[in-house]
This record gives C-alpha cells, sequence and structure tokens, in this order.
C-alpha cells in the first residue's frame, strides 16, 4: 500500500483521475517513478509529467488532514499527535463551531502565492521538457495545487501570462482537490469532482499496484 504525500501516491493520484474524467485510453499506461516523464503510455502515445505546486508547509497539511481527520479526535489530541508526527510544522490547527481545520498558513490563505507557484512550476517543468524528457505525440502537465480555493478566473489569468502560455504541453491538468482545471491552447473547462469520487481516488491510489 502507497503512503499519502509521496511522489508514489500522487502519481497514481493523477493517473487515476484521468481516467476517470479525461482519457479512458490511460489504463494502460505505466508509472515509471522518475522524471522523464512520470507516466508514459507507448500505445497510444501520452506521456504525462506529475508535479505539486505547494511548498512543503502545504503538503504536510494535506497529510495531516488525510491522516487524522478521519479519527473524531479532539482538539487537543489532534494538536499532539500532530506535534508529534510532523515536528516542523509552521501552519495553523484549530477549531470552528466544533469542527476541526489545518491550515498550512497562520491567518488567511495568500492566494497570489499559490498562484505563482502555479506559474513557477509550470515554467521549470517546461524548461525539463525542452532538455530531457521523451517526447510524445501527446505531452501533459498534471499539478497537484493542494488548495480548494483557487478559482477559474486565476487559473485563466495564470494561463494569460507569457511565459505559461509558451509552454510546450499539450494539455495541462490542475488539480484544486475537489476540481480540476484542463487547459489547452483552444479550451479551458473546470471539472468538479464529487466527495464520493474525490474519496474513491484517494482509496484506489493507496492501493494502487502496476
Amino acid at each position: 500500500m502507497l503512503k499519502i504525500g509521496t511522489k508514489e501516491y500522487y502519481e497514481a493520484y493523477a493517473k487515476i483521475s484521468l481516467i476517470d474524467i479525461y482519457n479512458p485510453r490511460l489504463n494502460n499506461a505505466k508509472i515509471l517513478g522518475v522524471e522523464s516523464p512520470d507516466i508514459q503510455d507507448d500505445s497510444n502515445d501520452i506521456g504525462i509529467e506529475v508535479t505539486r505546486s505547494s511548498t512543503n508547509t502545504e503538503c504536510m497539511a494535506d497529510a495531516i488532514a488525510n491522516n487524522f481527520f478521519n479519527r473524531n479526535l479532539s482538539l487537543s489530541s489532534l494538536k499532539k499527535e500532530v506535534s508529534a508526527k510532523f515536528k516542523t510544522f509552521q501552519g495553523e490547527i484549530g477549531q470552528i463551531d466544533g469542527v476541526n481545520y489545518v491550515s498550512p498558513s497562520k491567518g488567511l490563505t495568500d492566494t497570489k502565492i499559490e498562484l505563482d507557484n502555479i506559474k513557477k512550476s509550470i515554467k521549470i517543468k517546461s524548461r525539463k521538457f525542452q532538455k530531457n524528457y521523451k517526447k510524445f505525440q501527446e505531452n501533459d502537465l498534471y499539478i497537484f495545487t493542494g488548495d480548494s480555493f483557487i478559482e477559474k478566473y486565476d487559473i485563466e489569468d495564470i494561463m494569460k501570462d507569457k511565459d505559461v502560455y509558451a509552454n510546450p504541453f499539450d494539455t495541462i491538468f490542475i488539480n484544486c482537490i475537489d476540481k480540476i482545471f484542463v487547459c489547452t491552447s483552444k479550451e479551458f473547462k473546470e471539472i468538479m469532482i464529487s466527495e464520493e469520487n474525490l474519496k474513491k481516488y484517494k482509496k484506489d491510489a493507496l492501493n494502487y499496484m502496476e
């Protein structure tokens, strides 16, 4: 079984979600575990690079939510267990109306930082693609943001950035937890993911085997 938050987990999650919402043909694609790109489907001539735009603190917040928030812990027990396992976590754990929450930042989240991180990820992967990656007929990029507050207009603004617009990928998928944005030179759409499917993707990714 894979562990939540690992590179292997995110690659499996990307493949599973894309089979469901975008391209069932990816069922035979292989996850190589190396950037070259990460997911390759030779029979359909498709390559997909998988990455995260989240900071280390955001990744920790995501791991905390996935590992502790299904156990009905009291706030004090939650803080105690998190501090023992994630000693360097710099975010915030609290409670609103009796419901526990975890946030990668103390106070309001700065969406601009999140959007800048997405741009940076696209630019970095674009440079690596040009130099090192195996080229397919279809070359895609899948980005995990770890942020459900990003809206459609935010992604539209990102794609208008001249350096981002000139990226070499045929399709860029931007995962914002309960929605995935699909960006190409010809179309831009938002696909909402139901809570039931989110649970299924997570379960299938944890149990993924080639």
